[in-house]
This record gives C-alpha cells, structure tokens and sequence, in this order.
C-alpha cells in the first residue's frame, strides 16, 4: 500500500486547524508568532520522521533500492556488481626526423585533444615493434611512425573515443613527434546500471533449479559486461533438428567474439546444464544493415547540429542491437523525433534501401554499416 504523504505547509496547516478547533479563542498563527513556532518545529520533525519512512520504504525492495542498496540487496545471495571496464586500441607514434631509435615505454601516456581522456601503453609482445630487452616498443633508425596498443586510464563509456581524436603526447619520447588514432577505441563500459543487475538477480534466481534456459543467460550474462545470448533448444549448430541439443550463440557487441571468449563461455554452460544435454557456443552470423534518412528542420534551429543529434541517436539504438533481436522499420522514425524536437518532417528513410521491418533471427546479429543523414 503506498504511504500518504503530506508538504511541510499541509502539516503546519493541519495542526493550526486542528489546535483551533480545541478552543472558542482565536490563535495568532501569524509569521513570528510563538504558536506559528511551535506548529513549524513539530511540521519540521514530521517530514523528518516522514522521509525516513520512505527512504526504508524503498531499501526493503530491491525493485526501489538504488546504488550501494541495491548492491547489499543482491550481496546476500553471492551477487555483485558487474564492473566497469576499459577501452582499448591502438594509437600511432609519428616523428618528421627519424634519424635515431625511439623508445616507446610500457605506460607511456597519450590523451585526447580536449584532455577529458588519458591512455597509457600496453603490453603486446606480438607488435613487431616490441623488444623483450627493452621492455618497451622501439622505431628503429628510418622508421617514421609505428602502431602501439593502449588502454584506457579510466573505465566507462566515455573512453570509447572516435577516430583521430588522440593526438596530445602526454610522456615525453625524445624522437616522436605526433601521435593520432587511427581506428575509434572500443570495449569501454560503465559499471552494470542498477536496472541490469536486477534483471541479472531475477536470471540468478531462475538458474537456481540449473539446467534451465533462465540458468544459461545468467552464467552467461556473468562472465563479462556487454555480453548476451540466445539458446535454441533441440537444433545443432547446422539448423538440424536433434534431440537433448542446445545451440547458444554469443554475442560480446563486436558480432565476432572470439574462440577464447567462445571457451570460457562453454565452460561456464557446462557447469549448469542438465546431465545428458548436448551443446555449442557459437558466434552470431552478422546481418548488416544501411539506414539513410532526409530531415527538415524547424525555423531557429542549427541544421547541421539536428543532423549530428539525429546521427547519434540513431548510431547510439543502431550499434546497442543484441542477437536475435530484429528492428522494425517504424522503431527508426520514433528515434529520430524523439531526438530533437529541431525536427518537423521525415522527408524520406530507408532501411536496407527499402521500407522494410528486419525479422529477427536467434542465430544473427545486426550490424550498422552505413548510416547517413541529410
């Protein structure tokens, strides 16, 4: 039953009203007076008592809980947080003068050019610049510029920066020049919302009897942040039919996971399902999409801005796709009004070239390969 509550005017009303009618003499409640004092400190502690009440209100369900709450909730029953993660890629180190070996050391740092990110190198000894001696990467004498991996300082979706974006050399290499990115960085993500990790707890509590579907997602969805799956019962890997057969296919966002990612899922899988039952970890099949679209914009507003709002909007729905998970052609049109009010008409959109609605497939993904707005 929800809890009636009342503004600290209503309570000072209230009992003003409530002390007059005890008496056939009139009261000063006025502003300063000792009466008006007295029914303002008692309002005072009344909307103290009255906010505790709901503060516990809301930490005695997980549904209410937020924050810290929401993960002491879940800490009982051996849940937690799932973890922010980094963003990693790969920056170029570029010098004018090459005459001489420049030594790139393991954390060396680099940021963005408005300062808001920083990166530090990383180890790969596979880079063909990398000298175990060292310990660090080297450009040899006649080498203008050479490609090292780097990561993110901090952890959040914010370090998934575009293209061409890291070009501030924060550790000084005598011999380097410039640095730039080349490729957007990826794998950056903020810590599990408090609205993931309570759908992730009712996963728990379903995958508790084991062997069930509830229990796969939920040692899935575990291992690491951004991934998901589907499970199709009864069918091989090939579309086959076979019975005491499960084929899950995992998705990490890139739409190629990788064989080692694939195992450890595996592993995780077979640590709850059924004795008896067959499996396959497999990756989605990609279904790549290309959306274009033709806006006009409302007097007062900068087009080129709209467009850039709409471009991220759209990206932002585009790129978030799960496996299995189709998209009606429809969903592109609330998008993009809901983005800006900047806009008066959809004067065309195309989805794959056409008005179409993409069915969805438990075995694919959708992938956004060309997206242009005008």
């Amino acid at each position: 039953m929800p809890l009636t509550t009342k503004k600290f005017s209503q309570l000072v009303q209230d009992q003003a009203a409530a002390i007059q009618a005890k008496t056939a003499q009139i009261l000063d409640f006025t502003t300063g007076s000792i009466m008006r004092a007295l029914v303002e400190a008692n309002s005072a502690v009344g909307m103290w008592l009255q906010g505790l009440a709901l503060k516990i209100l809301t930490m005695t369900r997980l549904s209410t809980s937020q924050g810290v709450d929401v993960d002491s909730w879940v800490s009982d029953w051996g849940v937690t947080r799932l973890a922010a993660a980094v963003a990693n890629g790969s920056v170029t180190y570029s010098r004018f003068t090459p005459q001489s070996a420049a030594t790139i050391p393991l954390g060396a740092q680099v940021q963005t050019t408005d300062g808001t990110q920083i990166f530090q190198v990383v180890l790969d000894p596979a880079n063909a610049l990398w000298v175990t001696a060292l310990n660090a990467y080297v450009l040899q004498i006649g080498v203008a510029s050479g490609t090292v991996p780097v990561q993110s300082v901090n952890s959040s979706t914010a370090a998934n920066v575009v293209a061409n974006s890291v070009n501030v050399v924060i550790t000084n290499i005598i011999g380097v020049d410039t640095v730039t990115n080349a490729l957007a960085f990826t794998g950056g993500a903020n810590a599990e919302s408090d609205a993931a990790l309570r759908t992730r707890f009712v996963n728990y509590i379903g995958s508790l009897s084991k062997g069930t579907i509830a229990a796969i997602q939920y040692a899935v969805s575990s291992l690491q942040l951004g991934l998901n799956c589907t499970v199709l019962e009864n069918v091989d890997p090939a579309g086959a039919a076979v019975m005491a057969f499960i084929t899950v296919t995992v998705d990490d966002g890139t739409g190629a996971p990788s064989n080692a990612l694939l195992t450890t899922v595996g592993a995780a899988i077979n640590n709850v399902r059924a004795g008896g039952i067959q499996m396959a970890v497999v990756a989605p099949t990609i279904t790549t999409i290309t959306v274009s679209t033709t806006l006009q914009t409302a007097a007062g507003y900068d087009r080129n801005t709209i467009i850039g709002i709409v471009n991220s909007a759209l990206s932002t729905f585009l790129n978030n796709l799960i496996v299995g998970q189709g998209l009606s052609f429809y969903r592109l049109s609330q998008i993009i009004y809901d983005a800006t009010p900047g806009i008066t008409t959809i004067s065309s959109l195309l989805l794959n070239g056409a008005v179409v609605d993409i069915a969805a497939n438990p075995r694919s993904v959708l992938k956004l390969t060309s997206l242009t707005v005008a």
